[in-house]
């Protein structure tokens, strides 16, 4: 896995960046473990996308974790420390589906890439990403339980916990407390339907049910 350090600021990393960047690269190597059998069904070889490490300071346009399309997974070390902090020990599996949700539109990308058909975009392809982070947190466990390794990450309450660190984390990013959802969620789609997307894949063995853009 190639890891690119960039950060926003000139100064220097915060003192929790060593421990995200552990979480993150421990959620990488599972989704890339998971991945890679689902692409070996139809003879293809997955190989874990870029990791790109930021930090930028809270109300910077740049929050957030994202995929740059044919560049790699971008990793928010701050937005993952304030998870931390709102969650407590509850954050890393949240932690998890996020990070776990851009390395799907990765997915996307390689899929859309291989077969030279672009892709729904929108609403759609955002919950696709909800769906095959879902479905890779149930793999994940299940290879645990069996005894394979990996990371274990206990199904949050998405219900109760999903909501609040978004809207937290728009406000960290826009500097403003947002009173509608639909005010910052447009992007992706209210977190009652991300749940249900993510609940659908955490039911299933099978990616494909989350959509074409993630089916191998």
């Amino acid at each position: 896995m190639l890891v690119v350090a960039m950060h926003a600021t000139a100064g220097p990393p915060q003192p929790n960046d060593d421990r995200g960047s552990i979480i993150a690269s421990t959620i990488i190597n599972s989704t890339t473990e998971e991945w890679s059998a689902v692409f070996a069904t139809t003879g293809r070889a997955y190989a874990a996308p870029r990791t790109i490490y930021l930090h930028p300071p809270r109300h910077h346009p740049a929050r957030g974790f994202s995929y740059f399309r044919g560049v790699g997974v971008a990793i928010d070390l701050g937005e993952l420390a304030d998870i931390e902090r709102f969650l407590g020990a509850d954050a890393d599996a949240i932690i998890a589906l996020i990070i776990a949700h851009e390395v799907a539109h990765y997915v996307q990308y390689l899929n859309e890439r291989r077969s030279g058909i672009a892709q729904q975009s929108g609403l759609v392809r955002e919950q696709e990403a909800d769906c095959a982070a879902g479905w890779w947190l149930g793999r994940a466990n299940t290879r645990r339980s069996l005894g394979g390794g990996g990371p274990l990450f206990a199904v949050p309450d998405l219900d109760r916990q999903l909501a609040r660190v978004l809207q937290a984390l728009d406000t960290l990013k826009t500097g403003r407390v947002a009173e509608d959802e639909a005010d910052y969620s447009a992007g992706h789609g209210l977190s009652a339907a991300r749940t249900i997307a993510m609940r659908r894949g955490l039911a299933s063995a099978d990616v494909s049910v989350c959509g074409g853009g993630v089916a191998p």
